[in-house]
């Protein structure tokens, strides 16, 4: 039974059918808000059920499927009666289109909306196009508050919208589970792990172009792919093209618990995405385990990490690049160790209570209380 003192929260989550960063990050946040004692929680399923990739979804399906939710979302507001909503998305064509009608009963309604975009595309906040500038203005205006993941994006998205736009963060666990011997590598390779979903701009087949060369240097290199998607067969086919699909090992999509084995066999972890990229999940979990990174300067890589600390940076699209710097990255012990100790340290600043509070202080500022004085 909900303690009439406790704030009332409605929290749409993604689908636990689906892959990516959201679906492992939001749980450990909705865990935490589950635990405190002046919260009560309630949760709906919020965009896709599918994995966006063993099965897409067509624009009929995408429609009944928002309907559907639009109407559960009115069902829990009239039973629950929520002091506070907070629904994750992106800021895409597409969802753009799908949170419209939750954004504008909020208007319409004063109901205290917190979206937070777990990413946005350059091409759709700069777009020309009249609807999605509506549908923009919409998302905004029926927003309280809009959580956004990266300086660049807060200070993109303020200059239009004011203050209501903030900063927020991801959790990332403060444990990685570490099933050993799940994976049989031959020990006395040097292993770089690239976790993602393969798409044309994920930049796996940047890494592919650019692996002969790296392996006539450190012959002894290996890629280790944990990841699947639409690129996955075209990847494979330019592997088999270039002679570099002896090097690599593709391991599919790997769920989280996973992971960890692969974080401990890695020496370097590469990220070559062409996304602007707000926190990936990814990333940040290869950074507490301690891995040095190459990456691309992403929003998230230019506004909080530092070069040559943290990590060695790639050129976009220019597997020439790759090959230098992850070579140069091998040779250099005394940056990878620098790596290996700053890295863990970083993202000590995103555990989950120290996110969960940050979130806590959000949604009092709300609906206007001060648990501290209470």
């Amino acid at each position: 039974m909900t303690d009439k003192r406790q704030t009332r929260l409605l929290m749409g989550i993604p689908h636990p059918r689906t892959k990516g960063g959201p679906p492992a990050e939001v749980p450990l946040l909705v865990a935490y808000l589950r635990s405190h004692p002046e919260f009560s929680i309630r949760t709906f399923y919020y965009g896709s059920r599918h994995n966006g990739v063993e099965a897409q979804e067509s624009i009929p399906i995408k429609v009944l499927a928002t309907l559907t939710t639009y109407i559960e979302f009115l069902w829990h507001l009239a039973i629950f009666k929520p002091h506070v909503i907070h629904i994750n998305t992106a800021f895409g064509s597409y969802s753009l289109l799908r949170d419209a009608p939750f954004a504008l009963t909020a208007w319409l309604f004063r109901l205290k909306l917190l979206f937070k975009m777990h990413g946005s595309l350059d091409e759709i906040v700069h777009s020309p196009s009249p609807t999605i500038r509506s549908l923009s203005w919409v998302f905004f205006k029926g927003a309280s508050i809009v959580g956004v993941l990266s300086e660049t994006e807060r200070r993109e998205f303020q200059s239009r919208y004011g203050n209501k736009v903030r900063l927020v963060k991801n959790i990332i666990s403060s444990s990685i589970t570490n099933r050993d011997n799940q994976y049989a590598f031959p020990p006395d390779c040097i292993y770089g792990l690239f976790v993602s979903r393969i798409d044309p701009r994920k930049g796996l087949s940047d890494l592919i172009a650019a692996l002969p060369s790296i392996v006539s240097e450190v012959p002894s290199f290996r890629i280790i792919v944990a990841g699947d998607g639409p690129s996955m067969e075209e990847c494979r086919q330019a592997a088999e093209k270039n002679g570099s699909h002896q090097y690599i090992y593709w391991l599919g999509w790997v769920d989280a618990d996973s992971l960890g084995e692969l974080f401990s066999i890695a020496h370097v972890f590469i990220f070559p995405t062409n996304y602007p990229e707000g926190m990936p999940i990814a990333l940040l979990s290869a950074m507490q385990a301690g891995l040095p990174i190459v990456t691309t300067k992403c929003r998230f890589v230019n506004d909080f990490l530092v070069e040559g600390k943290n990590y060695v940076a790639i050129n976009k699209g220019d597997p020439a690049d790759m090959h230098r710097q992850v070579v140069r990255l091998l040779n250099d012990p005394e940056l990878q160790n620098r790596m290996r100790v700053e890295n863990p340290l970083f993202v000590n600043g995103y555990g989950i209570e120290t996110v969960g509070e940050e979130f806590v202080r959000l949604y009092n500022e709300l609906t206007g209380r001060n648990t501290h004085s209470e």
